[in-house]
């Protein structure tokens, strides 16, 4: 029986070197860089609301990423808990607000919600591509993760998803990483 457990163990580790290693020349195609949806006139500001699963020191770490990526933010606010603006669950205008799920985080299908551990929800004036405002929202138990945090702000900054492994802007937490390929502010 042990025998049998190391012969599939072996013969999936091996699988699996075989799919990342191997590629025909034939195949290789040009893998074209992220998407932007829209860029921010002003720097945006950050407003944290008070039940956000994320501390002060994980806002500044997060926007200090995108800054080296030539990224300016206005200023970051913690939020009160009597906040109008976190209590009815809308940023203001040039504003990135960070906050628990909403019920529509869990109810809108289009996000796939279940699945999810952050979402960003990005207002863009599409005849001009302008970004007004953003929502972020992340799930209580994966505010401690610092790149889910990184990454929905990128969201907030306009980028898709881009499934790269290893790339910041990954849909799936699992198979991303700090790659910044393409996200480079012009």
């Amino acid at each position: 029986m042990r025998w049998l457990i190391l012969l599939l163990f072996m013969s999936q580790a091996l699988y699996a070197g075989d799919i990342s290693t191997v590629e025909p020349a034939g195949l290789r195609h040009k893998i074209k860089d992220p998407e932007r949806l829209g860029e921010w006139v002003d720097p945006p500001d950050i407003v944290v609301c008070s039940t956000a699963p994320v501390s002060l020191k994980q806002i500044k770490r997060a926007v200090k990423f995108w800054e080296k990526l030539g990224y300016n933010f206005g200023s970051i606010t913690m939020a009160l808990h009597n906040n109008y603006q976190c209590a009815i669950g809308e940023s203001g205008a040039n504003q990135i607000m960070i906050d628990i799920p909403s019920q529509a985080f869990f109810t809108d299908e289009r996000w796939n919600a279940p699945t999810k551990v952050g979402l960003t929800r990005l207002f863009v004036d599409t005849n001009t591509n302008t970004i007004f405002k953003a929502k972020i929202e992340i799930m209580s138990n994966w505010g401690g993760a610092q790149r889910i945090l990184e990454h929905e702000i990128g969201h907030a900054l306009g980028w898709k998803d881009w499934n790269q492994i290893g790339h910041i802007m990954h849909s799936n937490w699992s198979q991303g990483g700090y790659n910044t390929k393409g996200l480079k502010n012009k």
